[in-house]
């Protein structure tokens, strides 16, 4: 798809039979995939850029960025969707969230623009919801660094999980 802002990603979703998240290629090859179907929620007029997915309680949750971070969760396998509810802070610059679901909740990190002494940086922040998506935590500033934060991303581990992200300078 397109539009006056250029591509539109479309969520899809191809769910697998029998698939562990952290399964072997080999056990990944012989699991029967379903029919990808979209998932796309419709009400997004504006581009939705960056998505990532992320599955918890009987619930899918998208988090895209458009200037802000916002939040959207169906309840019924995608076929509708909530209404986009920002999540991030102020910061008109954002880049790309990620998202992670577990049993304490849904957690989302993205980087944001923050100025400090007339110098911009790209900082991590991070909201969390306790509620499946409800409600979000005001956003927290996870770094402090006079480097550029990019590409965040949850790493599932046994007990919680670990927040990658790398520093350009």
């Amino acid at each position: 798809r397109s539009s006056a802002f250029g591509s539109v990603a479309r969520a899809l979703l191809a769910v697998a039979a029998g698939l562990t998240a952290l399964a072997p290629p080999a056990s990944a090859a012989k699991a029967r995939w379903s029919i990808t179907r979209d998932i796309s929620p419709p009400q997004v007029e504006r581009r939705l850029s960056s998505p990532a997915i992320a599955y918890s309680r009987d619930a899918l949750h998208i988090v895209f960025k458009d200037v802000h971070i916002f939040h959207m969760r169906s309840v019924d396998g995608g076929r509708t969707w909530s209404y986009p509810r920002r999540i991030s802070g102020p910061n008109l610059a954002n880049g790309a969230p990620c998202i992670h679901a577990d049993e304490d909740g849904i957690h989302v990190a993205y980087p944001a623009q923050v100025t400090e002494q007339e110098t911009r940086y790209f900082q991590l922040f991070y909201t969390r919801s306790a509620d499946n998506g409800e409600t979000f935590t005001a956003p927290s500033r996870l770094t402090d660094t006079s480097a550029q934060v990019r590409t965040p991303r949850f790493l599932p581990l046994s007990q919680g999980f670990a927040l990658l992200y790398y520093e350009v300078e």
